[in-house]
């Protein structure tokens, strides 16, 4: 399995074919989280034409890493390449500066619901903090953000605001 993909608007589309189908029961498409693990975000079944297309509709801002699982019958599997495609999307959202010493600055462009959440991984998955603020539903968002007592180093956020959800990386030097 050769897996490709590109941005298509608001969207990734992903596609694979696959010569080996013999056995196979379905693929299901996987994609990494903020925990850099893979996680399934779709599944398909075997068709006839061995060529396959997935739309994610809600890819995650900045890379996305994607890869493909066929399944036979037994359970027995085996995966495609890994591939990483940047999603970018008029700039929802901004978090500066970076690298930063200790405050981080937000924005949103228009707010999706009542509540914005921030939430800072370390380099190994684990949470260290979260921010929490309650706002106005539609309304550009701004805030200060001032992180906790963490070491110089490589940081991961997840902004959640509504159903958006964007993840990056951030680096720390005090």
């Amino acid at each position: 399995m050769d897996l490709y993909g590109e941005q298509n608007d608001t969207k990734i589309d992903l596609f694979w074919e696959s010569s080996f189908e013999k056995d196979i029961v379905k693929f299901e498409i996987q994609r990494k989280n903020i925990q850099n693990q893979f996680e399934p975000i779709g599944e398909l079944g075997v068709q006839a034409n061995m060529t396959y297309t997935f739309t994610d509709d809600k890819p995650n801002f900045g890379v996305n890493t994607y890869r493909i699982k066929a399944i036979d019958e037994q359970g027995i599997y085996t995966y495609s390449n890994e591939i990483e495609l940047e999603y970018l999307d008029n700039v929802a959202y901004k978090i500066y500066p970076n690298p930063t010493n200790n405050r981080l600055f937000i924005e949103i462009k228009e707010t999706q619901s009542e509540r914005v959440e921030f939430r800072v991984y370390d380099s190994l998955g684990k949470l260290v903090d979260i921010g929490v603020w309650q706002i106005a539903n539609g309304n550009f968002f701004q805030e200060s953000y001032l992180l906790p007592n963490i070491g110089n180093g490589i940081y991961f956020y997840e902004l959640i605001n509504g159903s958006n959800q964007y993840q990056g990386k951030f680096i720390v030097t005090k």
